[in-house]
Protein backbone atom coordinates (compact mmCIF):
# COMPACT_ATOMS: atom_id res chain seq x y z
CA UNK A 1 0.00 0.00 0.00
CA UNK A 2 1.23 3.48 -0.82
CA UNK A 3 1.92 5.92 2.02
CA UNK A 4 1.13 8.79 -0.34
CA UNK A 5 -2.30 10.32 -0.78
CA UNK A 6 -3.66 10.68 -4.32
CA UNK A 7 -4.88 14.12 -5.44
CA UNK A 8 -8.44 15.12 -4.56
CA UNK A 9 -10.92 13.21 -6.75
CA UNK A 10 -13.07 16.35 -7.15
CA UNK A 11 -10.66 19.25 -7.75
CA UNK A 12 -7.28 17.54 -8.26
CA UNK A 13 -5.52 19.47 -5.47
CA UNK A 14 -3.09 17.99 -2.94
CA UNK A 15 -4.49 16.10 0.04
CA UNK A 16 -3.23 15.77 3.60
CA UNK A 17 -3.98 13.77 6.75
CA UNK A 18 -5.54 15.76 9.56
CA UNK A 19 -4.39 14.03 12.77
CA UNK A 20 -6.84 14.30 15.63
CA UNK A 21 -6.24 13.43 19.25
CA UNK A 22 -8.73 13.72 22.10
CA UNK A 23 -8.23 12.94 25.77
CA UNK A 24 -11.04 11.67 27.95
CA UNK A 25 -9.68 11.27 31.47
CA UNK A 26 -6.99 8.58 31.24
CA UNK A 27 -8.03 7.54 27.73
CA UNK A 28 -6.55 9.05 24.55
CA UNK A 29 -8.27 8.60 21.20
CA UNK A 30 -6.35 9.21 17.97
CA UNK A 31 -7.76 9.28 14.45
CA UNK A 32 -6.87 10.49 10.95
CA UNK A 33 -8.99 12.40 8.46
CA UNK A 34 -7.86 12.53 4.80
CA UNK A 35 -8.71 15.98 3.47
CA UNK A 36 -8.19 18.14 0.36
CA UNK A 37 -6.03 21.22 0.98
CA UNK A 38 -8.03 23.29 -1.53
CA UNK A 39 -11.72 22.38 -1.50
CA UNK A 40 -11.84 20.79 1.96
CA UNK A 41 -13.42 17.53 0.81
CA UNK A 42 -12.87 14.84 3.45
CA UNK A 43 -13.96 11.31 4.29
CA UNK A 44 -14.33 11.62 8.03
CA UNK A 45 -12.04 10.09 10.64
CA UNK A 46 -10.37 6.67 10.58
CA UNK A 47 -8.70 4.82 13.46
CA UNK A 48 -5.38 4.29 11.66
CA UNK A 49 -3.22 6.10 9.11
CA UNK A 50 -3.28 3.05 6.82
CA UNK A 51 -7.10 2.91 6.76
CA UNK A 52 -7.36 6.66 6.11
CA UNK A 53 -4.93 6.49 3.18
CA UNK A 54 -6.58 3.39 1.70
CA UNK A 55 -10.03 5.02 1.87
CA UNK A 56 -8.86 8.27 0.27
CA UNK A 57 -6.92 6.54 -2.49
CA UNK A 58 -9.80 4.23 -3.45
CA UNK A 59 -11.46 5.31 -6.70
CA UNK A 60 -14.63 4.14 -8.41
CA UNK A 61 -13.97 1.90 -11.43
CA UNK A 62 -16.97 1.47 -13.74
CA UNK A 63 -17.58 -2.07 -14.97
CA UNK A 64 -15.83 -2.99 -18.22
CA UNK A 65 -19.14 -3.22 -20.13
CA UNK A 66 -20.07 0.35 -19.10
CA UNK A 67 -16.92 1.92 -20.56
Amino acid sequence: MSEELKPCPFCGAEAWLNDYEAKFGDMTVQSRCPQCKFCGCNLGYFPTKAKAIAAWNRRYQPPEDAR
